[in-house]
């Protein structure tokens, strides 16, 4: 009977160190997975938006126009200081620029740049008064487009410059990107 009772207590602690392995290499890295996969849930149904402001003008050419402020960045696909957006899920995108024409320019060109492709472009430009009122020209751009997982949308300054008061005030702030997901896949 003793004999047997080793043999029940030598089964049990076997058994105890197969769950204790079995816990450790299998019901874990599953554990952890879910975890990992409830996070990807939730960012996935937060549908990335953001809206960006320059508060001075910029007249640095063949360059991308960064921000002062994301006043929104849901996903985090924002960088404002570089002004490149990185799609942080794949999906359709609606994206919109605007500015006015620096005044003293003669013609000024904006391009929306998907990776370092042109979308769109638009270019302004005033007769030869440099200085009447007609030099203060709006720029706008609008786009929807397909993003891949980082892919990334920024809008570049070809030629010109854009006005911009140098001031916190928010009536001050004209030039402004934004863009949101329109569904994402």
């Amino acid at each position: 009977m003793e004999t047997m009772l080793i043999g029940v207590k030598q089964s049990q602690k076997e058994l105890l160190d197969k769950f204790q392995a079995l816990k450790l290499n299998v019901i874990e890295p599953l554990r952890e997975q879910l975890s990992k996969l409830n996070a990807a849930s939730i960012q996935a149904k937060t549908s990335p938006a953001f809206y960006a402001q320059r508060i001075a003008p910029w007249t640095k050419m063949n360059s991308i126009i960064p921000y002062h402020s994301a006043l929104l960045n849901i996903g985090g696909g924002l960088s404002y200081s570089t002004g490149v957006f990185t799609a942080p899920v794949k999906g359709v995108y609606f994206f919109s620029f605007s500015a006015v024409k620096q005044w003293g320019t003669h013609e000024t060109v904006v391009q929306l740049l998907h990776n370092t492709e042109v979308v769109t472009s638009k270019r302004v430009s005033c007769g030869s008064d440099l200085h009447g009122v007609d030099n203060w020209l709006p720029l706008d751009i609008q786009a929807i487009l397909p993003l891949e997982l980082g892919d990334t949308v920024a809008v570049y300054l070809l030629s010109g410059a854009i006005y911009d008061v140098e001031s916190s005030s928010d009536f001050a702030k004209v030039t402004s990107f934004s863009g949101f997901l329109i569904e994402g896949q």
